[in-house]
């Protein structure tokens, strides 16, 4: 074979030579492309292996093959998959034949280039396909079919913010904002599963976390066999369309807004089609049923009052006639009640200066027609006012001379009113110089007002006291207006006032009780006795604390429960004792009354501290002189009345005896009943006893003490009273078991008259120092803060652990009820 080439067909179904031989590349040049209509393009196209000798070629060659000396020709077409897409076509001039060997060889060779075309035709394809998805304007996604994201082009990245890296292997909700229903995304989903394009807008979120707008097509890919493998979305950025379809919406909006707000309705009469256009805000104004046509020109005259009606009639006319507009106000006759329009109209001319429409608008100024006479109305009762008012009134020009004044001012100056409106301010100003008065004057125009105290000088040199409000308008060249009031009363008042402060300051400091104030829980005031009895040497020391810095802290609950009583009922707490600290951290017993009063729009509390050290001391005293005495009377119950009635009961016994031997049965029973009487004596006259003196004077004493009044607690109230503890007791002191008895009777006594419990439990336990008695109830407890409290006992409690240097404490039990604890030293 001489030569050969590799024919491609071409868009318009002829061939184009792609490769030639070396040896024929001159030939190539001439016969590079054969037309349609060619024996070898119709040859190529029908798809079939061609092979042709000397004889045949005549009618296959083109013209310039014709001059050759070929022998043989083989055309031998190639095809992709679909279609034949070139050929092969080889002659010779040395053979006269193409052999079979040789036919297969090329067919062979004619298959292999059919798949390196199609091969490298598709790679060019996908290389076009590739770079317009990368440089369109549109961001294009691909995912599979389960929403998985594994391409996008870098508009989606410009768009999101999001680089390809980031989101493929994601889904594209990561974009999603929230305001893009469920709803939609379900229907998108049921489209394009099923096969159909999906058309829609997203209102979605970038990277950044602003939103954007998106519409977006999303088609279904299918395979060979029209199985969906993927998801393409085209999505175009329309963020800008949508911002200006709000901003239109909204300037509409805004329109139809002002329009209603400044109850403007514009109009318009078209005389070439007669046509009239009214806006919705017409018809709100002329109360007008919007279902309607507007109201025409007849029609629209009954709307008002035969007086605007005339004045509207004419100036339509007058713009009709030449084109004069208007702007008048018309008074419309409505069944709700009259009301006001201000009604503008020009005209509009054509080209050739004819008048073809009119336009205009009606605003609705009732308000403001009604507020003009309102204000008609109310400078006339101004008038009236200032001129019946008690207080004085003038008005000023802005150099200070007087322009008018009210009739109480020229009673209270004596002058007329003629003779004051000759006169300048400082005519009867009595407290500032002329200097001092034009100052003034300057200073109020530049503030715009003032409030302040001067005094005046009536016709006849009085001096009286005035307090002037007084402000400044630059209107009409510049006014003053003031208003006196003669306080000569109020000074008075004030006077007495400070005279009745002074009074009640010197007896605040001088008082011999601490008293102070509380103010928004810190110490605002003390007098000297507080100094004292605190050990300071200044008020500095005390002002600005807490009251909880005053008080021992084993009072921080009452004295906070307290002061939340007074704030809530605003009445007077009772009195009561409680310790202080001194500066040195020593205590001192205080009685303590407290009463909250007003200030300002709140409350502070006056409390009154009294110095109880000597009164505790004596009633000290007065419990051990009566502890002593209780014992004393307590041990002659015993020993002397007790001996008796034992030595009565034994004689009765004998007596008994003797007579039951003589036989008088009767007497004996007398006696016997004698004997039982002076028995159940002899018992309420120990139990007296042991009441008095309930403490034997040895280890086990304050114990069996305990027991025996838990025993008569669980027999005579039916609570269930136990004690528990340690059984001796080693005290050098014997008032001090005494105390602690009596404490603990008086704490059981309380839960059982008051907390209903069930059980209650003494106990002694050793201490840090000394000894810990407890009383614990299972009951509702009570409130230690209530007065009722006080009277239960709770003062004599506490005197009774204050003799014996003790410390009580009453507080609610962990599982219910109360726990009274007194924590007592013992000496060493």
């Amino acid at each position: 074979m001489d030569r050969g080439g590799i024919y491609l067909i071409d868009e318009s179904g002829g061939l184009r030579l792609e490769r030639a031989t070396e040896s024929s590349q001159d030939f190539a040049q001439a016969v590079h492309r054969y037309p349609v209509d060619t024996a070898v393009a119709r040859l190529a196209m029908a798809g079939m292996p061609f092979y042709a000798h000397h004889a045949e070629l005549e009618t296959t060659l083109s013209e310039s093959e014709r001059g050759e000396a070929l022998r043989v020709l083989a055309i031998v077409p190639f095809r992709d998959e679909r279609r034949v897409i070139g050929c092969l076509k080889v002659t010779s001039g040395r053979v006269d034949e193409v052999p079979m060997p040789a036919r297969l060889a090329l067919e062979a060779v004619a298959s292999v280039v059919g798949l390196l075309f199609s091969r490298a035709r598709a790679d060019e394809v996908l290389r076009k396909f590739s770079r317009v998805i990368e440089q369109t304007a549109s961001t294009v996604i691909i995912t599979g079919t389960e929403g998985v994201i594994e391409y996008v082009n870098p508009r989606f990245s410009e768009t999101t913010g999001y680089s390809a890296a980031e989101v493929i292997g994601r889904r594209p909700s990561l974009l999603r904002s929230g305001y893009t229903s469920p709803e939609e995304y379900r229907q998108l989903w049921h489209t394009i599963k099923g096969g159909d394009v999906w058309h829609g807008e997203f209102h979605n979120r970038r990277k950044d976390g602003s939103l954007y707008w998106e519409a977006a097509t999303i088609s279904p890919i299918r395979d060979e066999q029209g199985l969906i493998t993927h998801f393409v979305g085209i999505k175009d950025d329309i963020t800008d369309r949508k911002l200006a379809e709000a901003a239109l919406k909204e300037s509409e909006s805004l329109l139809k807004q002002a329009q209603h707000l400044a109850r403007i309705g514009n109009w318009r009469w078209d005389f070439r089609t007669d046509a009239l256009i009214w806006s919705q805000e017409l018809y709100r104004i002329f109360g007008r049923d919007p279902a309607l046509p507007p109201a025409n020109h007849t029609e629209l005259m009954q709307y008002f009052t035969a007086e605007s009606r005339a004045r509207l009639s004419a100036a339509v006319d007058r713009t009709i006639h030449d084109g004069t507009p208007y702007e008048t106000d018309l008074e419309m006759a409505r069944p709700d009640g009259n009301r006001w329009v201000l009604a503008i109209g020009k005209a509009v001319r054509d080209r050739t200066g004819a008048i073809v429409e009119l336009r205009g608008m009606m605003q609705d100024i009732t308000d403001r027609k009604r507020a003009e006479l309102a204000r008609a109305e109310q400078e006339a009762r101004y008038r009236a006012v200032i001129e019946t008012a008690s207080d004085g009134f003038w008005m000023l020009d802005k150099d200070g001379r007087i322009l008018a004044v009210n009739e109480a001012y020229v009673r209270r100056s004596g002058y007329s009113r003629e003779e004051l409106l000759t006169m300048w301010i400082g005519d009867i100003e009595a407290q500032e110089s002329p200097e001092e008065v034009r100052a003034h004057i300057e200073k109020v125009k530049r503030s715009g007002s003032d409030l302040f105290e001067t005094r005046h000088r009536t016709r006849d040199g009085e001096v009286w006291p005035a307090e002037v409000n007084t402000s400044y308008s630059s209107t009409a060249g510049g006014i003053f207006f003031a208003f006196s009031r003669d306080i000569t009363e109020r000074k008075q008042a004030e006077e007495s006032l400070r005279e009745s402060e002074n009074r009640y300051r010197n007896l605040f400091m001088h008082s011999p009780d601490c008293i102070l104030v509380n103010h928004q829980g810190h110490i605002t005031l003390v007098n000297r006795t507080c100094l004292r009895l605190f050990g300071v040497n200044s008020d500095q020391a005390l002002v600005g604390k807490s009251p909880y810095d005053l008080f021992h802290p084993d009072f921080h609950p009452m004295i906070a429960a307290r002061i939340r009583r007074m704030c809530e009922t605003g009445e007077a707490a009772p009195p009561i004792e409680e310790k202080i600290l001194r500066y040195d951290r020593s205590t001192v017993d205080v009685e303590v009354i407290a009463a909250p009063f007003p200030v300002g729009d709140g409350s502070a509390i006056h409390v009154i501290l009294r110095d109880i050290t000597e009164r505790k001391a004596l009633e000290r005293q007065i419990i051990e002189v009566s502890t002593a005495e209780q014992e004393r009377i307590g041990h002659d119950i015993h020993d002397g009345i007790g001996q008796q009635l034992t030595g009565a009961s034994m004689l009765a016994a004998g007596i008994e005896r003797r007579l039951i031997a003589a036989g008088h049965q009767s007497a004996a029973t007398a006696i016997a009943e004698l004997r039982t009487h002076l028995l159940n004596t002899l018992e309420e006259a120990r139990s007296l006893a042991r009441g008095l003196s309930p403490v034997d004077l040895d280890s086990e004493g304050l114990a069996d003490a305990l027991i025996d009044l838990a025993e008569r607690i669980t027999q005579t109230s039916g609570v269930k009273c136990r004690y528990e503890g340690l059984r001796t007791v080693q005290a050098d002191n014997d008032i001090l078991l005494v105390h602690l008895y009596r404490i603990a009777q008086e704490a059981v006594h309380n839960a059982v008259r008051h907390g209903a419990p069930g059980v209650v439990e003494i106990r002694l336990d050793p201490g840090p120092d000394g000894i810990v008695l407890t009383v614990r109830d299972d009951g509702k407890g009570f409130d230690i803060t209530q007065d009722s409290y006080n009277r239960l006992g709770l003062r004599l409690m506490r005197y009774r652990a204050g003799i014996i240097g003790g410390r009580l404490s009453i507080a609610p039990a962990a599982q219910g009820g109360t726990l009274v604890r007194c924590e007592v030293p013992l000496s060493p």
